[in-house]
């Protein structure tokens, strides 16, 4: 049994969603019950908090493989100290647990010591176990894409990209969800003995590589404005961080900017698939059909939800996008589909040729060149919309 800690983030999430994908028997851990409904229905659920040690022991029971992170509070007036206590009290759990095998989330420049800050959580966890009678792999991700997800918005209303970092400075970036596949192909493979291993993206990046990428999602000019190193805490903590948080971001930072985090050791990063314009392109645009169905009437969001997840899990790989005012979703570059609000129904989007084909399915529903109108006061028809969405991925292929 793979047990996944910080299963409800980004990492972990979708780590627990590529092993249950891979059939793996696999348990996400949890600190909040209301987050449970974002994993399927066979994959256990257990809560715990990770200070708490005795609800850790509860959560590895009968596991053979744990994933293990230290998730960061940015509210947090104590977070070095807060990482320790994690980490103890994880090791207590193991000890008594059947645990013979530890894959740890760690971080790229984990092997330096005292002064970077954030960093030193890593360190800290890479060395916690060197006695227990456990196999170790640790991974360490280079900066994560989804850092600059943060500024979607700024970007969007002002054409401004906020940075720490000079906008030439190329740095190694990587997608959080190439990090669990990665982190999935351990968890599945027994014979790994690689001790450390340092993921990076295909290739390294710049703010400026990432305002391009911006620039042609949002089609307007995109400007990188670098914050000066000495105004870096009062903007974290401007922006909610607490005055240590923000500090040991700073510091952590500093050690980023100044490439101090290169490894001075003979690991060879590897390189992982997914490059920065697919990974904005795609994240942004979940984030652009987020806020339209938060923007759409609070009545229809579960029917928004419903519609929007039976695409996604109907045709693997699809772009999300908002076009012509619409979630779209996106085959190869080609328009699968969309869909709309409306007063009275959801507006389906096919195309015309799935209307033409589909014509005798469709007598119970008022249609037009290339739409679908699906009354809210009903039941959506799942097996016919899967149908037409998977004719609709033939023809593309």
């Amino acid at each position: 049994m793979n047990i996944i800690t910080g299963a409800s983030g980004q990492v972990g999430s979708a780590l627990v969603k590529e092993l249950n994908r891979n059939g793996m028997p696999v348990t996400a851990v949890i600190r909040n019950q209301s987050k449970a409904n974002i994993f399927d229905s066979n994959v256990k659920v257990r809560i715990a908090d990770v200070f708490d040690a005795e609800s850790l022991i509860k959560a590895f029971h009968g596991g053979e493989t744990v994933f293990l992170l230290t998730p960061e509070n940015f509210h947090s007036e104590d977070v070095l100290g807060d990482g320790q206590r994690i980490i103890a009290a994880y090791r207590k759990a193991i000890q008594q647990t059947g645990i013979r095998r530890i894959i740890g989330l760690s971080s790229m420049g984990a092997h330096l010591g005292n002064g970077t800050g954030n960093l030193m959580i890593s360190h800290w966890l890479e060395e916690a176990f060197e006695y227990l009678p456990v196999e170790t792999t640790f991974i360490r991700p280079a900066y994560y894409f989804s850092n600059w997800l943060a500024y979607a918005d700024v970007v969007k209303e002002y054409g401004i990209l906020p940075t720490f970092f000079e906008p030439e400075q190329k740095i190694p970036m990587v997608s959080p969800q190439d990090i669990a596949r990665f982190a999935a192909s351990i968890c599945t493979n027994p014979t790994f003995t690689t001790k450390v291993f340092e993921l990076t993206g295909p290739q390294d990046y710049s703010t400026q590589d990432v305002a391009r990428v911006y620039a042609k999602y949002y089609k307007r000019e995109v400007v990188p404005n670098r914050i000066p190193r000495e105004e870096w805490v009062q903007t974290l903590i401007s922006a909610g961080f607490s005055t240590d948080a923000a500090q040991n971001m700073a510091a952590m930072t500093a050690t980023l900017v100044d490439g101090e985090d290169k490894p001075k050791s003979d690991i060879i990063p590897i390189k992982l698939e997914t490059g920065l314009e697919d990974y904005i392109r795609n994240e942004t645009g979940k984030r652009d059909i987020d806020a339209y169905i938060a923007a759409s009437p609070e009545e229809t969001h579960a029917r928004l939800n419903e519609i929007r997840y039976l695409i996604l899990q109907t045709v693997p790989q699809l772009q999300e996008t908002i076009s012509w005012g619409m979630p779209t979703f996106k085959l190869q570059g080609k328009n699968l589909a969309h869909f709309a609000t409306h007063k009275h129904h959801l507006g389906f989007y096919p195309g015309e040729e799935a209307i033409v084909v589909f014509k005798a399915r469709l007598v119970d529903y008022k249609t037009s060149k290339g739409a679908v109108q699906l009354p809210w006061s009903k039941p959506f028809p799942k097996e016919l919309i899967r149908d037409i969405l998977l004719w609709q991925a033939e023809q593309f292929s």
